[in-house]
């Protein structure tokens, strides 16, 4: 790979092109989802390539030990001498330490930093949210122009910044993963925690947990007495005791639960496993040809009681990742209270029930008048409950605003550097309001205006060496590829007249005009943009037309918006709002409904809610500032009194027993 002069006073533009190639690549990479093996020795080949380096490592800190994990040329720099590698890893140990990056020329000597190498070591530390997370550290050739090693360190810290990035994204990645598997396994303890019947809970556990845990097939095996006992298999309605896999599935997980301890067979982590469990598993494998094996222990919070079960899982295709295993764990550990219930549950004699059910029955006898009066009483009122009609209103709030109005946003990232209006002016459509200053656009206003200027002489320069006797009638400089050359300039030049065009269409738009006639109804414009930098698309101000109709915009929560929309749809008049204001509580006023929003949103709880516009409002209204409280109440037409009264809870014990 060619490299060019990194010298940024004397730069070349090939070698400043290829460095920018190679530096977006790395950032494109550094936002994808790729292994660290893959990543890092990129990133150092790309970096020694670019600087035309000796050579390079990546260090890492794997449990507070730090690592040289990729390396180019280090190993040969530092062979066969235990003083020269000692100081070396001092220094990188001191750089980590110190969060900044370092050059260190060669021959130099510290208290901490000794390069006997005869490179100059461009040395800069990965850290994230304060964490040092490794060393990035680039051999290179010293070389006396200041202008050139900075050139070095710069490119090396961009390096650095680009892994950073990366480590970034890796975590919100892993934390990402996390969540999810959290909320899986809080869905499969739900889940398995529905029933007490042990068949019911098995065929749960199997059915939905290998998923989660990545497995292929997963068996429930459950303890009676010193043996284990099958009683659901991933993938199988039933199954043969008698199959020569369960039977070595059985006598394995015997030898485990007597040990009480995780089995982990096939993906070489078996070096504490005693012989007999091993020659067990040996067997299971042979005989099912699965890569990899788990035999998870089911034990609860009581340390000293015996593991009811057993959870095994089993990989064809695949070795089990250190994700899998920890997904597996907690597996395990999440159904072990749901299989002892179950297994509790079966265990319980039922003969108390018949007793209890002759003394409820002797009771009744006892007290018939008395429970007849009850029942009378209780009849009576249900029927009223159901029969009387009430009418149901589902609350809500809100606020009441004019019905002319209009944002106003910023049109471009810019400078705010003057204010025409404040709070409560008066203005007229296309009134100025605010200024903005936007040098971005500034800039890209002088360079296209330059190379349109530059395009325009190549033309006129061509076009003059057009009209000479001189020109060959074939070959370069010809007639024919100065013809083609003046073309080229000519749609150069179109393009480059209406990109300005745009531009200074864009840099009018910086002279905010006001959209409506009205008044500004933001508080504090001074101190909210004042010289202040805002973002495209960004609110600035809000202009409303103060004698125009007000209206009410409420928030409903979602849950009740059924109501409004069957009342809507059964009544022929407009859905009727009755309402207060916050500022008057004593004075109740009335509208109607006239739009009801198609989709739910969230609110600042994050809440789902349902935007509701009302208008036509009656009676005189106090002088009202935009943006007033009100308490709503809307009115879905007649229902029985017992549901008006106790819909909220009629709706609850119907969510309940659906879900």
């Amino acid at each position: 790979m060619t490299t060019g002069n990194l010298d940024p006073h004397e730069p070349s533009d090939a070698a400043w092109l290829e460095i920018e190639e190679v530096l977006d690549g790395l950032t494109q990479l550094a936002r994808e989802d790729v292994a660290p093996e893959t990543f890092y020795p990129k990133l150092l080949s790309q970096l020694i390539g670019v600087l035309a380096a000796v050579g390079g490592a990546v260090w890492t800190v794997r449990e507070g030990q730090l690592l040289c994990q990729f390396e180019m040329q280090l190993e040969q720099t530092l062979a066969g001498d235990s003083q020269l590698r000692a100081q070396h890893d001092a220094l990188i140990v001191d750089v980590l330490r110190s969060h900044e990056p370092q050059l260190v020329p060669p021959g130099s000597s510290t208290r901490n930093q000794v390069n006997d190498t005869p490179w100059l070591l461009i040395v800069a530390p990965l850290v994230v949210l304060d964490e040092p997370l490794g060393v990035i550290e680039i051999l290179q050739r010293p070389e006396s122009r200041p202008a050139l090693v900075d050139g070095y360190f710069r490119l090396v810290t961009t390096g650095c910044e680009i892994a950073e990035d990366y480590e970034k994204n890796r975590q919100l990645r892993l934390l990402k993963t996390r969540e999810l598997d959290a909320a899986q396994l809080l869905d499969l303890s739900r889940r398995v925690h529905e029933s007490l019947i042990l068949e019911n809970v098995a065929s749960t556990i199997v059915g939905d947990a290998p998923a989660l845990a990545h497995c292929d097939r997963m068996t429930l095996l459950l303890a009676r007495g010193n043996r284990t006992e099958v009683i659901a298999i991933s993938g199988a309605a039933s199954f043969d005791r008698r199959s020569q896999s369960l039977r070595h599935l059985e006598q394995l997980a015997g030898l485990v639960l007597r040990s009480g301890d995780t089995l982990w067979y096939g993906d070489n982590k078996n070096d504490d496993v005693a012989p007999q469990v091993e020659e067990a598993a040996e067997a299971l494998v042979d005989e099912t040809h699965a890569r990899s094996l788990a035999m998870l222990p089911l034990t609860t919070d009581d340390e000293s009681s015996r593991p009811i079960g057993i959870l095994a899982c089993e990989w064809f295709s695949r070795l089990p990742s250190i994700d899998d295993r920890r997904r597996a764990a907690l597996i395990a550990a999440t159904v072990a209270g749901a299989v002892e219930g179950a297994v509790e549950y079966e265990s319980l004699p039922f003969k108390w029930l018949g007793r209890l059910r002759r003394k409820v029955r002797d009771h009744a006898r006892q007290r018939l008048a008395q429970l007849a009066l009850l029942g009378i009483v209780l009849g009576a009122i249900t029927a009223a409950l159901l029969l009387i009609p009430a009418e149901l209103t589902v609350e809500a709030s809100g606020e009441l605003v004019p019905q002319v109005r209009q944002h106003v946003f910023a049109p471009a990232d810019g400078v705010v550097i003057r204010l025409a209006g404040r709070e409560g002016m008066s203005v007229r459509k296309g009134e100025p309001l605010a200024e903005l200053d936007s040098p971005t656009l500034a800039i890209r206003l002088s360079e296209v205006g330059g190379k349109r200027r530059k395009t325009k002489e190549d033309l006129d320069s061509a076009q003059a060496q057009l009209l000479g006797d001189d020109l060959p009638a074939s070959g370069p400089g010809s007639k024919s590829e100065l013809a083609a050359r003046i073309e080229q300039l000519k749609e150069i030049s179109i393009g480059l007249e209406a990109e300005e065009e745009i531009l200074k269409a864009e840099v009018a738009q910086l002279k905010i005009n006001s959209p409506i006639s009205g008044s500004i109804v933001t508080f504090d414009l001074e101190r909210q943009l004042a010289d202040r930098p805002v973002k495209r698309g960004e609110l600035l101000m809000t202009i409303a037309d103060l004698t125009s109709p007000w209206q009410l915009e409420l928030d409903l929560p979602d849950r009740r918006a059924g109501y409004v929309l069957r009342a809507q749809a059964h009544s022929k008049q407009p859905v009727a709002v009755s309402f207060v204001l916050g500022t008057d509580i004593t004075q109740v006023h009335r509208a109607v409904v006239e739009a009801i929003a198609p989709a739910t949103s969230r609110d600042e709880q994050n809440q789902s809610i349902v935007h509701i516009t009302a208008g036509s409002i009656s009676g005189k209204l106090p002088e009202l500032r935009p943006g007033a409280t009100v308490r709503a109440k809307i009115e879905c037409g007649t229902y029985p009194i017992g549901y008006v009264w106790f819909h909220e809870l009629i709706t609850l014990v119907r969510s309940w027993c659906v879900y």
